[in-house]
């Protein structure tokens, strides 16, 4: 009998003297030939036996199981594991916590988030039908989890995405998101990932009105002050007002009461005050910390913003005073 250690060959598992395996075929077009260990091609040889059968049972669930943690970046056998899994009712939270198991060892593998998301999704579907834990409590799993992984490491882009996807599919709150933000911010200031989340939540989820630009403005006011040469933190600061200097519904002097276009004027910001406190606040900043003036960060976003403050002042000339501008690209 064919063994490795304790391994045994699937050509001398009983339960699979029905089928013939199928070797590689690489018709001659390799350069090298691989060193694949002789567990890896016995494996392989009958994974590709079963998928052309198109078998969909538990001996080929266990299959996928030996495969992928031989190889977790095989997107063909993740793809047939979802296939099996659909078909024999697999247990899904035992699917959770197998992926959650290998994206311990393998956070940056794109092909295990892409399948503990489709799991979530699966599970999220038997929670509306009363079959599973609650989408609640689902869904705090979920961002405990990314919380893990990030903690190990705060820069992880494919945890950080899979949280921005469980945000928006859960309708996770703001206040949450927002905390989770601030918690990283304290740790790393310079944790661009968590600024790049924190600004996705004010944007797309809480909406960027005059009372959230201005409480953004204060939070990272008081970040840049304790680092100043920190190119995330003015970067998010401009970041503010891209959105507002681009899009002209927003755009609006003082002098103005109302826009024509706009059901309510209490979403319109105007945006030249806020230019005006930015300004100031870099040049307080240089005049009380020296250095700041050698760095390049704050030099960039006072370029950027000298230039939004100087077109719109030139717009609300033209346009006699209303504020309204028609840039829209740059």
């Amino acid at each position: 009998m064919s063994t490795c250690g304790k391994h045994l060959f699937y050509r001398d598992r009983k339960e699979w003297n029905d089928i013939t395996p199928v070797p590689q075929d690489d018709n001659g077009r390799h350069i090298v030939n691989i060193a694949y260990s002789e567990e890896f091609v016995d494996a392989h040889d009958y994974f590709r036996a079963v998928l052309l059968k198109n078998e969909l049972s538990e001996r080929t669930f266990s299959l996928t199981s030996e495969i992928l943690l031989m190889n977790p970046a095989n997107y063909t056998a993740w793809e047939y594991r979802r296939r099996i899994i659909k078909e024999i009712s697999s247990d899904l939270n035992a699917e959770l916590r197998f992926v959650g198991s290998l994206i311990e060892e393998y956070s940056k593998n794109y092909q295990l988030w892409h399948h503990r998301q489709w799991i979530v999704e699966e599970l999220s579907k038997q929670t509306a039908n009363g079959s599973c834990n609650s989408l609640t409590h689902l869904s705090s799993d979920e961002l405990r989890f990314t919380d893990d992984v990030i903690s190990d490491d705060p820069k992880n882009y494919h945890a950080w995405q899979h949280r921005r996807w469980i945000v928006t599919f859960f309708k996770i709150s703001v206040e949450e998101e927002l905390a989770f933000t601030e918690r990283m911010l304290l740790t790393d200031v310079h944790n661009n990932s968590a600024w790049n989340h924190r600004f996705y939540i004010i944007t797309l989820d809480e909406g960027l009105s005059s009372s959230v630009l201005t409480r953004e403005i204060d939070f990272v006011q008081k970040r840049i002050s304790f680092a100043p040469n920190n190119e995330s933190s003015w970067n998010y600061f401009y970041g503010l007002l891209v959105p507002l200097v681009h899009n002209r519904k927003y755009i609006i002097s003082s002098e103005t009461s109302k826009l024509s276009d706009e059901k309510s004027s209490s979403n319109v910001i105007d945006l030249m005050p806020k230019l005006q406190l930015m300004l100031k606040f870099v040049e307080d900043l240089m005049a009380v910390d020296h250095t700041v003036v050698d760095c390049l960060a704050p030099l960039s976003f006072l370029v950027e913003v000298y230039t939004d403050y100087l077109e719109l002042h030139f717009m609300k000339q033209v346009n006699g005073g209303n504020g309204t501008s028609g840039k829209q690209d740059r």
